[in-house]
């Protein structure tokens, strides 16, 4: 069968079990593939499902897409299903989904944000994702609708130099991610592994955006932290809250900037270049929390305010 579904430009099947999604043949910059087709449930997306067939280029459309989310519904996803998808940034799944194939994530380079839902370690689909993907991925957790947890995950290189005298090549690993993209048993995270990972991150060379933000994670969500884990966290993280404030005023993250205020009590001049920043990408909310935060408070009856 073949027709329009959510926007989308679908082919599929019907089988004993659910549907099929065989083919996705257009998209725009966001796709929600349906749970349901012909009142069976969505089961399984098929090989190469978002893929351009052999010797074809991919679909312009396709290319374009940037953010998708699967199907509840969905058991399994087939061999290079996303292939091609040069262009995707986020991607939402379900635990549920244990069943990924060979390449499903090939040439997906722009792929930096995972949310999986429902479970509350994310499953086999969060251990998936991070085991396939070596650069940084951020990947949130969400139970009963709820975010219970938000992890990044660091890049890393793997490298084979060719060592000429000894005829053979010598394997490198570079940055400090693969810890964590291991920090697996089983298929389930295991935050012993992830979160003992954090001295030998320090003494390697990384990027120091990317461990703020790792720390400020485990401590904003800090579920199966342990007491000395967070204590290393915190000492990373507070000399450092007010490259935290701009990081959150970019990502438009209110809550979490009214929690690193009250966690943290950054300093006057951190807060000031947070609110300037605010102010500049006329970030309302943000800007409100931080002049609050800094004393510059509106008296009492006055209608509020802001000039950006």
């Amino acid at each position: 069968m073949e027709g329009s579904v959510n926007g989308l430009d679908l082919v599929w099947e019907i089988g004993a079990e659910g549907a099929a999604i065989l083919r996705v043949k257009a998209a725009g910059h966001t796709a929600v593939l349906p749970e349901e087709l012909e009142g069976l449930p969505v089961t399984a997306l098929g090989d190469r499902a978002f893929a351009p067939a052999p010797g074809e280029e991919p679909q312009r459309e396709l290319r374009e897409l940037r953010e998708l989310t699967l199907p509840e519904t969905l058991e399994r996803v087939g061999d290079y299903a996303l292939y091609g998808c040069t262009g995707l940034e986020r991607i939402r799944v379900w635990s549920g989904t244990e069943t990924w194939g060979s390449g499903c994530l090939m040439n997906c380079r722009s792929l930096k944000h995972l949310e999986v839902s429902g479970a509350s370690d994310g499953g086999g689909a969060l251990a998936y994702f991070a085991g396939e993907l070596a650069g940084e991925l951020d990947a949130a957790v969400f139970a009963d609708g709820q975010l219970v947890l938000r992890l990044v995950f660091p890049e890393y290189i793997e490298s084979y130099e060719n060592n000429d005298p000894a005829h053979h090549f010598d394997f490198h690993l570079y940055g400090p991610g693969f810890p964590y993209h291991s920090a697996f048993r089983r298929k389930r995270l295991d935050l012993g592994l992830y979160d003992g990972a954090w001295e030998e991150t320090l003494r390697r060379e990384h990027d120091p955006g990317c461990i703020l933000r790792l720390a400020w994670c485990r401590l904003r969500y800090p579920a199966g932290l342990s007491p000395r884990a967070q204590a290393r966290y915190e000492a990373y993280t507070a000399p450092r809250a007010g490259a935290v404030l701009s990081w959150l005023v970019r990502e438009r993250d209110a809550g979490g900037l009214s929690w690193t205020l009250e966690r943290f009590r950054p300093g006057q001049e951190a807060v000031a270049e947070a609110a300037a920043l605010a102010r500049e990408l006329g970030a309302t909310e943000a800007m409100a929390l931080l002049l609050e935060a800094s004393g510059q408070r509106r008296p009492a009856g006055k209608a509020k305010r802001f000039d950006l």
